[in-house]
């Protein structure tokens, strides 16, 4: 993670318009890959194992995996590897030699996991969002599309209950939201969120989700269903916004989705329709090629709708502001897809497994990697399993 910020600043330090893989994602840490490396049957030009291109650690080589298409970018793109890989040189060193094979001297093998919670669907946030904030519905129909999607087609059929898609988007708002209202779209309140837990002996908390698994809490999700639910939902992103191009596809396309139906110049798509599905999921593609910059995204996205403003009005519409600074509607609505959007990665889960014969023993942590100095990284959540 600390390479990947440092690759990060060198990109922004020559201006470069590269997309460039994490370097977690490039490099994944295993014993079992380490000792592959050390001992020859693993090298970045000749691998025998599923982690294609791993670069070999005595090498000290991060070259990064970019999309850089001009010469600029790809004189731009060495500069930053030279500087990356000289830092990298002296901090990979205890990976090396007769070092390296005492520390892998251990019996047994261990792995990590790194993930994105800023790539996640953040459910505190609607502790502090109100109804009458312009992205209080669509936060909530994004829940609803993302339970339409086909990992969870199946969930909702043939139930005793009768729980769809939007009663489970209702139930995990009210579980956060301060008030004791179910809460549906369009600022319409109907009945209390009570009523769903007259056989629990608890009722909605009413503040905000402190673990991912105090979400099984919420009636209708089931052990097998927050398992399902882990890749799009989290409680660890302070910031409340997504980087759309670390997240898992199923999330991007219920934001679509999500962003047809509330803006107004766009025809809406059901997630649960076949043939809307296949119009989102070339949408998400188009608008999200090749990972543009967070700030191009909105209009790329109003393009793959087919939006286009000027032929409503006969000039391009920029959001205004009123004389207290709140965005006034603009001709397709109040929600403003920049409003949620991100090209940040600051917060990560890690999953680390460590085994020995049949014995695992698996560590979980969310850390806040913000601040450029490691030691100053935040720890969110810790458990050992």
């Amino acid at each position: 993670i600390k390479f990947d910020k440092d690759v990060q600043k060198q990109i922004a330090k020559y201006k470069a318009d590269i997309t460039v893989e994490p370097l977690y994602r490039m490099f994944p840490i295993s014993s079992g890959l380490l000792r592959g490396v050390l001992d020859g049957t693993i090298s970045g030009e000749d691998t025998e194992t599923d982690d294609a291109d791993v670069t070999p650690p005595e090498d000290a080589d991060a070259t990064l995996d970019a999309e850089a298409e001009t010469d600029d970018e790809k004189g731009m793109l060495e500069a930053a590897n030279d500087e990356v890989d000289a830092d990298m040189a002296g901090d990979l060193g205890v990976l090396q030699g007769e070092e390296a094979k005492d520390f892998l001297s251990f019996t047994g093998d261990f792995e990590l996991e790194v993930t994105e919670e800023d790539s996640k669907f953040d459910l505190n946030v609607f502790y502090d969002l109100r109804k009458t904030q312009a992205d209080y519905d669509p936060r909530k129909r994004w829940l609803i599309s993302l339970f339409k999607g086909p990992p969870f087609a199946g969930y909702f059929e043939d139930r005793d209950d009768d729980l769809t898609p939007e009663m489970l988007a209702y139930r995990l708002v009210d579980w956060v939201d301060p008030n004791e209202a179910i809460d549906e779209l369009d600022g319409v309140a109907r009945g209390n969120e009570n009523d769903a837990y007259t056989t629990l002996e608890y009722t909605p908390k009413n503040g905000k989700f402190t673990s991912t698994a105090e979400i099984g809490m919420v009636p209708g999700v089931t052990p097998e269903l927050l398992s399902e639910l882990e890749p799009y939902l989290t409680i660890y992103n302070p910031t409340h916004q997504f980087n759309p191009c670390l997240a898992d596809e199923t999330l991007v396309h219920a934001f679509v989705a999500m962003y047809s139906q509330v803006n107004t110049c766009a025809t809406a798509l059901d997630p649960a329709d076949e043939d809307d599905r296949e119009k989102i999921e070339e949408i998400t593609t188009s608008f999200l090629s090749g990972c543009p910059q967070v700030e191009e995204m909105p209009t790329l996205l109003d393009e793959a709708l087919g939006i286009s403003l000027g032929e409503t009005t006969g000039e391009t519409v920029s959001p205004e502001t009123t004389e207290d600074g709140a965005v006034a509607a603009s001709p397709c609505g109040s929600f403003k897809a920049e409003s949620v959007l991100s090209g940040e990665r600051h917060v990560f889960q890690l999953i680390g497994r460590g085994t020995v014969g049949d014995t695992v023993v698996e560590v979980r942590t969310v850390i806040d990697a913000s601040n450029d100095d490691p030691s100053r990284w935040q720890f969110y959540y810790w458990r050992v399993n």
